[in-house]
């Protein structure tokens, strides 16, 4: 197991801790994140990953026969990149709910309304997955977090050699967007407090 750790300074306080782990198993590669406020003040903070997954898995620079899924009744509009606040219902370019080729499609993109599934017995739902790796077709790289986790960004790179599967708790300039009244998913970790988080890749 992969132990990480990392003091961070934030503006309202002295300090907080934060500790990430990591465990690798068969077919399973697991990130634990916990965050403490050690101060007398609250902390707000929010948690994002930014997984690149390479492809081509299906040939040289190329992404014929990868496809994903995203399980998002919504996306957020954006504005230079920073959502306004505005949540719209998936169009057919953003509609990933069924498996959709990657091959010719450009993304980057927040998506949100996620479906209120049951947890399995680790705590965690699927919200995002790709499938056409080389070598075995049928394998699926699955996205799995707890459901602190609400938003998807999902992104093409422009060399199209990889792809984004971004599990958020908040949103991009989720501070301002609270301070408007939009509900961003934006935290509040009270003095001596501490949160934890799952999120994990697993493949087969």
């Amino acid at each position: 197991m992969l132990h990480l750790h990392r003091r961070a300074q934030f503006r309202a306080s002295e300090e907080s801790l934060s500790a990430w782990r990591a465990a690798l198993s068969e077919g399973r590669l697991r990130f634990e994140a916990e965050i403490h406020n050690p101060d007398s003040r609250t902390l707000p903070f929010g948690l994002g990953y930014h997984p690149y997954f390479a492809t081509p898995f299906a040939g040289p620079k190329g992404q014929h026969g990868c496809k994903a899924r995203v399980p998002a009744a919504e996306y957020w509009e954006l504005d230079k990149c920073l959502p306004t606040g505005r949540r719209l219902p998936v169009d057919p370019s953003r509609d990933l709910n069924d498996w959709v080729e990657l091959d010719g499609r450009q993304l980057d993109d927040v998506l949100t309304g996620l479906p209120d599934r049951m947890p399995d017995a680790d705590g965690l739902v699927e919200i995002g997955a790709m499938t056409g790796l080389a070598g075995d077709n049928s394998a699926t790289l699955r996205v799995r977090c707890d459901k602190a986790f609400r938003h998807v960004v999902v992104f093409t790179p422009g060399n199209r050699e990889s792809f984004c599967i971004e599990p958020y708790t908040c949103l991009t300039d989720a501070a301002n967007l609270e301070h408007r009244g939009v509900p961003s998913g934006w935290m509040e970790l009270s003095p001596g407090a501490s949160w934890t988080s799952i999120m994990e890749w697993t493949i087969g």
